[in-house]
This record gives structure tokens, sequence and C-alpha cells, in this order.
């Protein structure tokens, strides 16, 4: 992580919301949630892609620039057996956060790396929220999905 490019356009992103774009739940061959293998013979597979564009919406000296970042997240559940992986579900979802940018002229490197870092950060707690809720509702196991590290660890002093 790049911190000093994210602290280039830090002060100049405010963040207006976060919401889900897209989502989908994907069994694959036979799947009956009631009669899952052992939970201990399941694996977890993850996917993370982030994309980031800033686009400008209202007219004539009206507008405003908004910086969006996008992260499509996912898990697929395997049954590993005899050394094989073999799929048994995934689900998927993308979430957009907004930004309210101070002025249009931000540095691009710099807006990549804060939607890799940050971007991600403010989107995450809606994805394990999105899991958390949904798995239940597809009487299916909650796949652990961790907390992030903070962004900014703190330097430890030496003593």
């Amino acid at each position: 992580m790049n911190t000093d490019l994210i602290h280039e356009v830090l002060n100049d992103l405010s963040i207006m919301d976060v919401y889900i774009v897209d989502f989908s739940f994907k069994p694959h061959g036979d799947y009956y949630p009631r009669y899952l293998p052992e939970e201990d013979s399941l694996g977890f597979q993850d996917k993370l892609a982030i994309s980031s564009k800033t686009i400008s919406v209202g007219e004539d000296g009206e507008e405003q620039y908004i910086f969006l970042t996008e992260a499509s997240l996912g898990k697929r559940v395997v049954v590993m057996k005899d050394g094989e992986d073999s799929p048994l579900f995934s689900i998927e979802a993308t979430f957009r956060a907004e930004y309210l940018m101070s002025r249009p002229d931000l540095n691009k490197d710099a807006l990549k790396e804060f939607a890799t870092h940050n971007g991600l950060h403010a989107i995450w707690p809606f994805w394990r929220q999105f899991v958390y809720d949904m798995m239940p509702r597809l009487r299916l196991p909650i796949p652990e999905i961790p907390l992030r590290e903070p962004l900014y660890k703190k330097k430890q002093s030496e003593a």
C-alpha cells in the first residue's frame, strides 16, 4: 500500500454511499442443502476484483464529480475428496462505494490506490453482512469472512 499516494486524495474524497449492484448464488451439480457433506470436508475459495472510475453528474457549471469504487467479491464452497476439489456452490456480490470529489483533477494513480485499499475497506463490512444474512436463508453453512486489517497500523515504539 502506497500511503503517500492515498494521502494525496484522502482529504478530497467524502464517502456518500455504499450499496449492492449485483449478486448471485450458483449451485454446482446436485445440490441439496439438507444433505451437505461434513463441514470438515468443505473448502472455501475467495474472489476479489476491484475497479474504479470517475463520473460527472449535473450540467452547465453545476457539475459534481463522483469517484466510484466497485468490488466484486465471492466465496466458492468445494468438497475436498481424494485430493480433488469439486465445486458445491458459490455466492458472489458486487458492491459500489460512491465518493464526492472536491475537485476533478485528482491524481489517477492516487485514486486507484485509494480504491484498492480505502474503497475495499468501506465495502468489506457490507460483503460480510450480505453473506451472513444470505447463507442461513439458503440453508447453508456460513463461511468465515475475516475482519479486514486496519488500514494504517500504528508504529510500535521501541523501548
